[in-house]
């Protein structure tokens, strides 16, 4: 009861499950959409097309046509059109194709707090304190973990449970909500976790948007993008295992930085000839770097190193072609 839908295409994009209804289940249908959970709807499709200036009901307009007959044609027949309902976008938000798709650089930033210990051992119960900064009516994003294995989600101030959450593969989890009213008089989440690693856990626990995008919501509308802060942590240097491994595409390559510094990156074949070398600049933090298997000459098991100042690190990937 918050705002009104003003149009009927607004039901049609509501209606996640098919039922010619609207209620609380299509909200929890659209959830394990965002979540990674689901692939696509399993009672709908992901768009339905509606023809133009069918005549339907603003509050119910099922059952509504979807087909458009020409009998007996004869020359050009103009003026036969839908209108396309991406299931979900109710605000009508979707983007269709490439052209629609915006710059996010204009975007303010949030950064979300995270409080927890500064080292964990392997069997240890690991609490993570997640703040929000300001008021928000919801927020989505993807939490990649290494040597954590979730148990739980709890909050004294949100209405937050596991229905949230998607514990998905390789330790990622994705994170969905939206505030019920908006008197919280806080907006503070535990995330709780048992370490199935030794190690730091700035290297074990990063937000990305590799499943669901990382964006909240302010209480006006403005959509905003969402980076994870540590409040109690100094990022040290750290090179982390490519993801997938072994590849045949693609994969990801994390590693942390205790300051903004210039990065060299090698890749050598197992006969330590240098097949690919990147050097650039990165910020302090948490960074990656994707590689395609079409940049590489070769196949079979490498080893990469990075280097930055006085550090460097190196480990091992099988690329299969």
């Amino acid at each position: 009861g918050k705002e009104l839908f003003t149009s009927p295409y607004q039901y049609i994009a509501a209606d996640a499950n098919n039922t010619e209804s609207i209620s609380a289940i299509d909200l929890i249908e659209i959830r394990k959409l965002i979540l990674g959970i689901y692939t696509e709807y399993p009672s709908n499709k992901s768009w339905r097309f509606v023809e133009k200036g069918f005549q339907m009901n603003n509050e119910h307009p099922w059952p509504f046509g979807e087909n458009i007959a020409l009998l007996d044609l004869v020359g050009n027949v103009t003026d036969n059109d839908f209108i396309g309902v991406k299931i979900g976008d109710v605000n009508n938000s979707v983007q269709a194709n490439v052209n629609q798709v915006l710059p996010r650089n204009g975007r303010r930033v949030l950064t979300v707090e995270m409080d927890a210990p500064a080292n964990v051992e392997a069997g240890d119960m690991v609490q993570v304190k997640l703040t929000i900064p300001e008021m928000v009516e919801g927020f989505q994003w993807t939490l990649e973990t290494e040597g954590l294995a979730f148990e739980s989600i709890n909050s004294e101030v949100m209405k937050i449970s596991d229905n949230h959450v998607g514990i998905l593969h390789d330790g990622v989890m994705t994170m969905s909500w939206n505030a019920e009213d908006a008197s919280s008089t806080g907006q503070v989440m535990y995330l709780n976790f048992i370490a199935t690693a030794s190690g730091n856990i700035s290297g074990m626990i990063h937000m990305t948007s590799k499943v669901t995008e990382a964006e909240a919501y302010t209480l006006s509308g403005e959509i905003l993008d969402v980076k994870l802060g540590h409040t109690s942590l100094t990022p040290e240097f750290a090179l982390y295992q490519n993801s997938p491994n072994p590849w045949n595409e693609l994969t990801t390559i994390g590693f942390d930085l205790p300051a903004d510094d210039v990065v060299k990156f090698t890749i050598f074949e197992a006969s330590g000839k240098v097949v690919k070398a990147i050097e650039s600049e990165f910020k302090a933090g948490y960074n990656t770097i994707t590689l395609r298997a079409n940049e590489l000459p070769a196949s079979g098991v490498m080893y990469y190193r990075l280097e930055s100042g006085e550090y460097s690190a190196s480990k091992k990937m099988v690329l299969i072609k």
